[in-house]
This record gives structure tokens, sequence and C-alpha cells, in this order.
């Protein structure tokens, strides 16, 4: 397994941490501070890595039952792509879609770019 695929999985579990202080230090080595954040469903485009982690309070507040599940991780030349399902508590399928990554020399994330399927 490369590295991205590595990160790249640390990064799905901040996104289903459900402790704010550890997703906090997650957030430390996985987000550039200059982060930026695209997204369909988020309100705005966001930069920095603190407005995200907002973002996702916001998030876990509003669907603290929901969990990412990645998919296959396909990894290369610093950008990862990962298929995921947000499942719910029973099992089923609340919403899918993709998150883009693209890692800044293949340490911290610098851009996310989300999609849904």
């Amino acid at each position: 397994m490369s590295e991205l695929h590595v990160k790249t999985t640390a990064f799905f579990d901040l996104l289903n941490d459900t402790d704010l202080e550890s997703r906090r230090a997650k957030a430390r080595s996985l987000l550039a501070s200059d982060l930026r954040y695209v997204d369909p469903h988020a309100p705005e485009e966001m930069w920095g890595s603190e407005k995200y982690l907002d973002f996702l309070v916001m998030f876990k507040g509003k669907f603290p039952e929901l969990r990412f599940q990645p998919e296959e991780i396909a990894a290369h030349h610093g950008i990862s792509k990962t298929p995921w399902t947000l499942v719910k508590q029973d099992g089923s399928t609340f919403s899918q879609g993709e998150f883009v990554l693209d890692w800044e020399d293949g340490l911290l994330i610098r851009r996310i770019f989300g999609f849904m399927r």
C-alpha cells in the first residue's frame, strides 16, 4: 500500500472522528493551513483548514449518525481519488460521491474537491 493510500485512509478517519480534539490533531497532520475545499453541497468554496474543520463540526452536528465509507483508492503523482458512500447507522446508503485530494509534496492535503454521484 502506497503512502498516499495510507494518508487517504487517514483522511477518512478524520471525517468519521466524533471527538473534536482528536479530529483537530488528525487535521494538523493531514491538512495544509491554506487548504482549499470545493464541494457542491458546501455553502461556499472554503479556504483554510480551520474553516474546513468548522464545516465538519457543522456537518457532524447535523448528521451525527453518518459515516464515510471509502471505496477503492486510486493514487498517483500526489493526487488521490476515492469514491465513498455515506452510510446511516442501519447500514443503508444516505449518499455517494468522490473526493479528489491534492497532496502537497505527498505530505499535506492542499486541495479537496468533492463530487456527488
